[in-house]
């Protein structure tokens, strides 16, 4: 496809930024024009971004061109640093001048939708940073190099993705996709040679690999990222991954979890295909790239041990859920993802959230390492609707789970008194009753586990999160610290 890119006519010229429309609202095109000379790189019809020259020649025309009233001419021409014409009437609306640049707004998609453009974005970049003329910084990526990238062969999405909209996203995600590519070509994890995968169908066909060798050795299934969670896949060679992962009898590749991680990790090894899990970085000198699950990770990788919890803020309700304190220092996050949904555990890390493990890996997990069973999420929003109808029973319950708690030299709290709980219970919305209940009763169990059964709970739940569990396979990490 080609993205037609739309110059600004009269109308845009003389017209101001609108509200709400970016750091330039409120200042008229024309004077951003000018305060651009020298300084900003300019998006034109052709693709081509370049920051015009600050003369005397460009600073005239733009003086007679302003004092035209409200018919200025769109043919007026100005000259670029590398002596190049271009017309005011072939100057792009991108976001510097309060438009979108003839890309999609994007802003107000969903978290998921906006999180299939940002991976998809990190494949236009790799394919940029590793083909054509050297790049020396992110502003010699342009809209047109980006362009040329999704319609190379190498860039492999679903095939509902668009351009407009990958390009859509915000500076920020751009200059992280930037970072990244520049850290993989550096350390020699991509070149020329790669093409790049997200929810393509030599993707897929990993992740459907696993699932039958999951099943050829009948032991539970992982879901797709917690066995390895490369949110984007770098092949060098689609045919050897086609037939290494090719679902057939006498694939024996398929034959067990351990083979088809060999596969993985030797193929991670060659590079011949290494799945990437990407987090945002914002600053490229805290950017880290690091192999996750590998032999000599295998080695060094130390058991995850607990620490503490918290369930109460500045007062009892005032935290919705609660925190976990694993290895000493690292938070975890634990609430419902929603409202009234089942409770969830996520990592806290710095600037951004980690690895996730939902109700149902919880409550595996409680049984399994500390003999702990609760209701699940069905049975405990029936008990929330009890305690809101004034069930004296079910508040004591609740209450006698908040009071063992807290009472635990295990729990960091300032505990709460029973008649200050009762008289907040009465003044909370349901889905805040929910969050501290559900919370309550996983955090029971922790309190009454014995130290071996808790850490080795806590040590299943961090791998889980952090997708290193023994089954989980190789694959490379892309973060900021």
């Amino acid at each position: 496809m080609v993205v037609k890119l739309n110059g600004m006519v009269q109308k845009d010229w003389i017209s101001k930024v609108g509200k709400n429309k970016g750091p330039n609202a409120g200042i008229f095109r024309i004077d951003l024009m000018i305060q651009s000379l020298g300084k900003v790189k300019i998006l034109q019809t052709n693709g081509k971004e370049e920051i015009f020259d600050d003369s005397d020649e460009n600073r005239d025309a733009l003086a007679i061109f302003k004092g035209s009233g409200d018919k200025p001419d769109v043919k007026t021409r100005l000259r670029t640093k590398s002596q190049r014409y271009v017309a005011m009437k072939d100057i792009v609306k991108t976001p510097y001048f309060g438009g979108g640049g003839g890309v999609t707004d994007v802003r107000s998609m969903s978290a998921t939708k906006r999180t299939e453009l940002f991976e998809s974005l990190q494949c236009l970049y790799c394919v940029a940073m590793t083909s054509g003329a050297a790049i020396k910084d992110k502003n010699d990526v342009t809209i047109k190099r980006l362009e040329l990238a999704f319609q190379s062969g190498r860039v492999n999405l679903n095939r509902s993705t668009k351009f407009k909209e990958i390009i859509g996203l915000e500076d920020t995600w751009h200059a992280s996709s930037y970072f990244v590519a520049k850290g993989l070509k550096k350390q020699g994890y991509i070149s020329s040679s790669y093409s790049f995968h997200r929810d393509d169908p030599i993707m897929n066909s990993i992740y459907k690999a696993k699932d039958a060798a999951f099943a050829n050795n009948k032991i539970t299934k992982l879901t797709h990222d917690k066995w390895n969670p490369g949110d984007i896949w770098a092949a060098k060679d689609k045919k050897l991954v086609t037939k290494a992962f090719e679902i057939k009898k006498d694939n024996l590749n398929l034959s067990s979890v351990e083979k088809i991680n060999n596969v993985v990790a030797e193929a991670f090894k060659d590079r011949t295909i290494m799945g990437i899990s990407l987090k945002q970085v914002k600053d490229e000198r805290k950017m880290k790239l690091v192999v996750i699950n590998d032999k000599l990770f295998r080695t060094n990788q130390i058991k995850h041990k607990f620490t503490s919890v918290k369930i109460a803020g500045k007062t009892f309700f005032s935290m919705q859920g609660g925190h976990m304190i694993i290895n000493g220092t690292k938070v975890v996050d634990v609430r419902p993802a929603n409202a009234l949904g089942a409770l969830n555990m996520e990592m806290i890390l710095k600037g951004a959230r980690g690895g996730r493990a939902g109700q149902g890996a919880q409550m595996d997990a409680a049984k399994n390492f500390m003999n702990y069973t609760h209701p699940d999420n069905k049975a405990q929003k029936l008990e929330n609707d009890r305690i809101k109808d004034g069930n004296e029973m079910e508040i004591d319950k609740f209450w006698k789970m908040v009071e063992t708690i807290q009472k635990s030299s295990l729990c960091t709290d300032t505990p709460v008194d029973e008649a200050t709980f009762r008289a907040e219970i009465n003044n909370q919305d349901k889905n805040v009753i929910h969050a501290k209940k559900a919370t309550c009763h996983m955090f029971l169990g922790i309190v009454k586990a014995s130290k071996k059964q808790r850490d080795d709970f806590v040590d299943y739940i961090g791998n889980y999160m952090e997708s290193t569990l023994p089954e989980s396979s190789v694959y490379l990490k892309a973060y900021q610290t």
